[in-house]
């Protein structure tokens, strides 16, 4: 039972207040000042009655006064509590905005560093197509080797002039040797530039690759801990909207009993009172309204927070949206750069794969080569000898 049930009204009849007596017969003098005495006592009954209600009532007006501050305090401690929340609201959308212009920024980064490996890609082509140059040159220059040979062969047949056709062909191998080692040199420059580009961008793709592995499972940290700060925020905003309908609730039915006590004090009153029906009624018919407001008030408010909640609702699913498409693009995003990465690796262990088989027939060639040279430098020799054996005939004749 609260206090205002409590506190009721129940004046004393004044049949009570009277001693039932019964005297032997009296004079008339003495039944009128019998009577004067009963309508006295009666009249001091009803003025205590009086009293005790005005007592009764100023009681009842401190208590609702006190009530009526508590509950404003009350409701100034929500609103406070309310506006903070929107304070945090606005806190997580500006650092939500931060976090996905950094994004933007590192996407920026990444394309810029995209661009740099291409590059170092179309440096590495370049180098190949150069040791293809170079390859076809020292094909041709065997070309021009064989033929020396050939004629060579044609000046070993001409005896007569064999003499100088040795010196012109040790002075053309001589250039050819030249030629051949300048052209392994530069073969082999090439081969180790292109090497060297070839672990260089190996290295850029594996720091790339890692550095690409840390940002995803950071940015994935990221992510789950805001997707838990959202619902810890939606879980903390359905327990102030708890309280704030409990709150409502109190309110509403604190103002009614108050509105309620009221009105039966003042139909009490005017039971009591001498005061006209007519403003009595008039009197009655206000409380009555401003009681209808009050409800109709209180309706409208639970209406309101009711669509504001929603709207709260629907930001924060929104905002949960947006943070699942973001999270699936980035993983769309990181499944597309792990296939190029894949893809480069691919490309560049192919790419060191034909290096090698090119450095492999490079190196048979020029094998070949040194033992096609040996081989003509014993020609030489033998031909050099057999040179010097006919040169010493006549003279020995």
């Amino acid at each position: 039972m609260s206090e205002t049930e409590a506190v009721t009204v129940q004046p004393d009849r004044p049949e009570a207040a009277r001693d039932k007596r019964i005297d032997p017969a009296h004079t008339r003098v003495e039944v009128d000042k019998a009577e004067d005495g009963s309508n006295g006592r009666e009249m001091v009954v009803w003025a205590e009655s009086g009293e005790r209600m005005r007592r009764q009532a100023a009681q009842l007006a401190e208590y609702l006064r006190r009530r009526q501050r508590e509950l404003d305090h009350r409701e100034s401690r929500l609103n406070a509590q309310i506006a903070e929340l929107d304070s945090q609201v606005r806190s997580a959308r500006l650092w939500i905005e931060q976090r996905e212009e950094e994004i933007r920024e590192r996407l920026v980064a990444i394309a810029r560093r995209e661009g740099q490996t291409r590059h170092r890609l179309e440096r590495l082509a370049a180098a190949e197509a150069a040791i293809r140059r170079r390859e076809q040159a020292l094909a041709a220059q065997g070309e021009r080797l064989a033929e020396r040979e050939a004629e060579l062969h044609v000046h070993e047949q001409r005896t007569g002039q064999l003499a100088e056709a040795l010196r012109a062909r040790r002075n053309r191998l001589d250039e050819i040797e030249q030629l051949a080692e300048e052209a392994l040199r530069e073969a082999e420059a090439i081969r180790r530039q292109a090497l060297a580009l070839r672990e260089t961008a190996e290295g850029e793709l594996k720091g790339q690759r890692q550095w690409l592995e840390a940002e995803q499972k950071r940015r994935f940290d990221e992510l789950e801990s805001y997707r838990l700060a959202i619902q810890r925020r939606a879980e903390e905003v359905d327990r102030y909207r708890v309280m704030l309908e409990q709150l409502r609730r109190q309110l509403g039915q604190t103002l009614r009993e108050t509105l309620e006590i009221r009105l039966a004090t003042e139909e009490r009153w005017a039971q009591l009172a001498d005061a006209p029906a007519e403003e009595v009624a008039r009197s009655l018919t206000k409380i009555r309204a401003r009681l209808a407001q009050q409800h109709q008030a209180e309706r409208e408010q639970i209406a309101k927070q009711k669509e504001e909640l929603a709207a709260l609702y629907q930001q924060l699913e929104e905002k949960h949206r947006q943070l699942a498409a973001q999270k699936r693009l980035w993983h769309e995003w990181t499944a597309r750069r792990e296939e190029e990465i894949e893809a480069q690796t691919e490309q560049l262990a192919a790419q060191q794969q034909r290096l090698r088989r090119e450095q492999a027939e490079l190196d048979a060639r020029l094998h070949q080569w040194q033992s096609e040279r040996l081989a003509c430098r014993q020609e030489i020799c033998r031909l050099r000898t057999r040179l010097d054996q006919l040169e010493s005939q006549p003279s020995g004749r």
